[in-house]
């Protein structure tokens, strides 16, 4: 068996020495390389989840709770108004006129036809001592167009009647008698609004009972539609409101506009429409009815609303529908639920809900599923 000498083992260790730095050289990296990334791993899972606090202060908004609306309108369909006379069409009323009783709807042989509103037409004509539901009728035109008094509207045709009739007659440049004869006016059914396109040429002959032009109606009913995905106008309910149109607004009392309202409004409407404020786009039309929408309004409450806010992961929602948010209380740093009757979405505050005013500055748990179930089990 072989030997090595002392010699030559001192030779072979010195050799393996020499290798250490080399391998130290190589491994160090990798350790430090080992140990480096899990704690830039904590260090970035750090920054980018930082732990959330416990509780948040319920905050305050104030919002008007604009909205971008759609302005549906119902109406009944124009109705076509009839000549009462035969004669030669020399003159028709200017189309978007308004029609009021006395409006002058059109002039056969150059004598004005007047608008007649109401719920029944005239005809046949009318003297002293005639009596009759038409006269009551006449009587109610006579006084729309300040040529009789209040004080003398009747059934029975009487002097101040007469006297009435004789200034309609030097009006329309007629006979004067005192007599009224239907061909003075043209019926229009009460909820006539506005005159509309012409259905004779001027210069033509019209004969009685000849559609001579067209008269819209007034909206029977108006509601507001919101525009804008996803929203909503819960938070305009049972509040005095403002329609802006471009750059001006209009008071609305809710948002269910009485039926006065509506026909004010309506004329705003077309109004918007002619200067290029508001786009109109017809509607549904059914038997007898038509919708019209007008795109482009913006609704808002008259007076800004403050109310509380809180992110919507403080708002706890009972098995029962309930909704709570769960305050805490300083001296005994305990959770009290408090039940909140109608959170909603707060607009213009992304991800927040909106908690009554008064409980601005409390402090609230901002996750109550953290609270656990002994605490959460107290919204009921």
């Amino acid at each position: 068996m072989s030997t090595r000498s002392i010699g030559d083992r001192y030779t072979g260790l010195r050799s393996s020495l020499r290798l250490v730095p080399l391998v130290a050289l190589w491994v160090t990296p990798i350790v430090a390389l080992a140990i480096a990334i899990p704690l830039a791993g904590e260090r970035e899972s750090d920054s980018v989840a930082p732990d959330l606090p416990d509780v948040v202060t319920v905050g305050s908004f104030s919002s008007d709770g604009r909205v971008a609306v759609d302005i549906a309108v119902d109406s009944q369909e124009s109705v076509q108004v009839w000549s009462p006379v035969t004669g030669v069409l020399t003159g028709v009323g200017a189309l978007g006129a308004p029609v009021f009783a006395g409006t002058e709807l059109f002039a056969v042989d150059g004598v004005p036809v007047l608008a007649q509103p109401g719920s029944s037409p005239m005809y046949r004509e009318l003297r002293l001592g005639d009596e009759g539901p038409d006269v009551r009728v006449l009587s109610a035109f006579l006084k729309a167009t300040e040529l009789l008094n209040e004080d003398a509207l009747d059934d029975e045709f009487g002097p101040e009647h007469h006297d009435a009739v004789v200034a309609l007659q030097e009006m329309l440049g007629t006979e004067v008698d005192g007599v009224f004869r239907p061909s003075y006016v043209a019926y229009v059914p009460e909820a006539g609004a506005e005159l509309g396109e012409p259905l004779a040429a001027v210069g033509t002959t019209v004969s009685v009972g000849e559609a001579v032009l067209d008269v819209a109606f007034r909206p029977e009913s108006m509601h507001f539609i919101a525009s804008g995905s996803g929203a909503s106008l819960a938070n305009l309910e049972d509040e005095p409101l403002v329609l802006e149109i471009g750059d001006y607004g209009i008071a609305v009392s809710d948002l269910d506009p009485t039926k006065d309202e509506a026909e004010s409004l309506y004329v705003e409407l077309r109004e918007a429409v002619e200067s290029g404020d508001l786009r109109l786009r017809p509607g549904e039309q059914e038997a007898g009815s038509q919708v019209e929408v007008f795109e482009g309004g913006v609704l808002r409450l008259a007076d800004p609303r403050a109310t509380g806010v809180v992110p919507g992961t403080a708002v706890y929602v009972a098995p029962a529908g309930t909704y709570c948010l769960f305050q805490r209380e300083t001296a005994s740093a305990s959770w009290m639920p408090v039940e909140l009757a109608d959170p909603r979405p707060e607009a213009g505050a992304l991800g927040t809900v909106s908690v009554p005013k008064e409980l601005v500055g409390a402090r609230v748990a901002r996750d109550p599923q953290s609270l656990g179930e002994d605490v959460v089990s107290g919204c009921r």
